[in-house]
């Protein structure tokens, strides 16, 4: 039973992951018409390219955590890069600013892509049978968390990026030129927030 669950999880991480990665794909198109109608700059044009990338990175990490055969880089290497790429989705929120048409709405997004980096690269550690990976890493040290510790720690932690995830959404609002594209980052959201889930659930 608890291999069918592990399993299950690991499919719904990929799943909501490479979800995520086609919403916002689908989020950097234009409906036909609306060329004329919004005003794009080389920023935004980044953002949209950048936020792609940093999708596929995560969605490129949990296929390495989830498939053992393939092993690109160590869990840790992967915990490393999502958290120290998410200072340049960070940046890319600050740079957004308010110079073309759904600049808001864009920084909310690459807030969001940040710290779900952040989230996942910090839950990767503990995802590899409940805890025990990041036992051994820290040499059983007198420090570590025990397992009821380590399991509020998750909990809390995922709440607060749950609750910062419904506010994205909720923020997702704008003009009407933009519907597809708050459909899109609004569903590239809460994708992204259904894997933290399972992760924090394998790691738990």
């Amino acid at each position: 039973m608890a291999g069918s669950l592990h399993l299950a999880l690991t499919t719904g991480m990929l799943v909501f992951t490479g979800t995520g990665v086609c919403c916002a794909v689908a989020g950097n198109r234009r409906q036909p018409g609306q060329r004329s109608r919004i005003q794009l700059s080389l920023t935004g044009r980044a953002n949209d390219v950048m936020g792609v990338f940093w999708m596929l990175i995560m969605l490129t990490a949990m296929a390495d955590i989830a498939l053992s055969s393939v092993a690109l880089q160590p869990d840790i290497g992967w915990a490393l890069s999502l958290i120290l790429a998410c200072p340049f989705s960070m940046a890319l929120a600050a740079r957004a600013g308010g110079r073309f048409s759904g600049a808001a709405q864009r920084a909310q997004v690459d807030l969001h892509r940040g710290l779900s980096m952040l989230a996942m690269g910090a839950l990767i550690p503990f995802v590899h049978s409940g805890g025990e990976t990041t036992n051994i890493a820290m040499g059983h040290a007198h420090g570590s968390l025990s397992g009821t510790s380590q399991i509020y720690v998750i909990v809390a932690g995922t709440a607060v990026y749950i609750t910062f995830t419904l506010w994205v959404a909720s923020r997702l609002g704008g003009s009407p030129d933009l519907r597809h594209r708050r459909r899109s980052h609004f569903l590239e959201a809460v994708s992204s927030a259904a894997a933290v889930v399972c992760m924090a659930a394998m790691a738990a």
